[in-house]
């Protein structure tokens, strides 16, 4: 998930290892709280295999200053993150679902098309499963009930409406 989050990130331009943590702070604010202590080995890891590479400059004052940019096989490598299938844990899905969501719009049409029918089928299946587990009251609360029907009627349909007005 972070180095999704920072392949995202360098995307749209290089940026320094505070910048990074700045703009996921910014833009993943409601959905992530991401620490240096996170970023740092992710982007190491990144630039170990090839996705990102790492300059160094000094600065006017002489303080050294680490540049991190993505290459093309980091490029490549954040279109099979887009289009890679969602995990089993439904929080992390959700949160996968949100941030592929707000990158869609760079991709190539024929990623993001991919990327839109594999969020589709994977909404789709949580609403049936949701609605199965209601239906066969399978639920051990008045709440939980409550909250699943939410879920369901609210969150999942508001996903599947937006991805059918992006097909």
């Amino acid at each position: 998930m972070i180095e999704l989050l920072v392949l995202i990130v360098l995307f749209k331009e290089s940026s320094t290892i505070y910048g990074v943590k700045q703009k996921i702070d910014k833009k993943f604010f409601l959905f992530f709280k991401l620490s240096f202590g996170s970023i740092h080995p992710a982007l190491k890891r990144l630039e170990k295999d090839n996705y990102v590479e790492l300059k160094t400059t000094l600065t006017i004052g002489g303080q050294k200053k680490s540049i991190y940019s993505i290459t093309e096989t980091g490029k490549n490598r954040l279109f099979e993150l887009m289009v890679s299938d969602l995990p089993e844990n439904p929080s992390l899905a959700n949160q996968l679902i949100v941030v592929k969501l707000m990158f869609l719009h760079k991709l190539p049409e024929e990623s993001k098309h991919i990327v839109i029918n594999s969020l589709s089928d994977y909404v789709s299946s949580c609403k049936k499963e949701t609605d199965k587990t209601i239906k066969l009251e399978e639920v051990e609360s008045k709440e939980e009930e409550q909250f699943l029907k939410f879920y369901s009627e609210k969150i999942l349909s508001s996903y599947a409406e937006y991805l059918e007005i992006l097909k």
